[in-house]
């Protein structure tokens, strides 16, 4: 039980510094944010204890009690790790400028993890981790902060220079309903034109958004993405 705890510790500790981190760099806006970085450190700190603790019922007195000659009961797992990281890349893609499938890719590692550390027989660590990574998600998807709190799906803008447009753009960015993720201007015949890429909050009213936008005599075109 003491050794429980302690992992249990060890894990929990883990997914605090990763909500720590992935909280300064979804402030920032970047693609892997809290929970992301908080499933990774879940699944490390899971593999870690694995690798330390969950060959000791096989491994006595200098030997192994099953298997002959040098056997090493750690190849497979170290396998299922290497193997399991091609698995998540796969359902990493790019959309635009935007990272689609990173905290489902850091769940399949935790998944593997957890799957890991029961098959080594320590199924209370395996509970502990799936209750950790199912309450991330849960919290996370309902209280979401900085770039977690924004649909992956943005609204392109393509106008040409007009204060009102940029004044309510402002307007929308004070009351935190979008932020601008990206911005690019160019100028041609004398004109100024501006193109922003816009991410929108889940509870933003995206519809009234882009028909007042589309209410801009400036304004050339307004895309959902």
């Amino acid at each position: 039980m003491e050794l429980i705890l302690l992992c249990a510790g060890r894990i929990g500790l883990a997914c605090l510094c990763g909500i720590v981190i992935g909280f300064e760099r979804t402030t920032r806006l970047k693609d892997a944010g809290i929970r992301t970085h908080c499933i990774i450190a879940i699944a490390a700190s899971l593999f870690m204890i694995i690798s330390k603790y969950g060959f000791s019922d096989i491994y006595v007195d200098g030997g192994y009690l099953y298997g002959i000659g040098n056997v090493d009961a750690a190849r497979v797992a170290a396998q299922v790790v290497t193997g399991i990281g091609f698995l998540g890349a796969g359902v990493i893609f790019r959309d635009g400028d935007t990272l689609k499938g990173l905290s489902t890719a850091a769940g399949v590692l935790a998944t593997a993890g957890i799957g890991m550390a029961i098959g080594a027989g320590m199924w209370e660590i395996g509970l502990v981790a799936t209750a950790m990574v199912v309450l991330i998600q849960l919290l996370f998807h309902v209280f979401s902060l900085g770039f977690d709190a924004y649909s992956d799906k943005g609204v392109t803008v393509e106008f040409t220079e007009d204060k009102e447009v940029s004044k309510y753009i402002e307007s929308l960015e004070k009351a935190k309903s979008v932020r601008v993720k990206s911005i690019s201007v160019t100028k041609a015949a004398g004109e100024t034109q501006c193109s922003l890429h816009l991410i929108y909050k889940y509870k933003a009213n995206i519809a009234e958004i882009i028909e007042t936008l589309s209410g801009f005599a400036s304004v050339h075109s307004v895309s959902l993405k």
